[in-house]
């Protein structure tokens, strides 16, 4: 169990969403307007669709050359 956290913890992927989370939760204490919030979480969703893209092309490359 250990070393799954310590996994999650390396992970850019988890990173990403705990920006994420923060920069949504923390908007009232940083004084951010609502358009950068967007632009932070749409960067992030961005990040997550190209990521989900790669993984699935290397899935498919490793399926192909067997």
């Amino acid at each position: 169990m250990l070393e799954f956290f310590k996994a999650l913890l390396r992970s850019k992927k988890v990173a990403a969403l705990v920006g994420g989370i923060l920069a949504v939760v923390l908007r009232e204490l940083l004084g951010l307007d609502e358009a950068t919030i967007e632009l932070i979480v749409n960067l992030i969703l961005g990040y997550f669709v190209a990521q989900g893209a790669v993984d699935v092309a290397l899935v498919m490359k490793e399926f192909k050359d067997k």
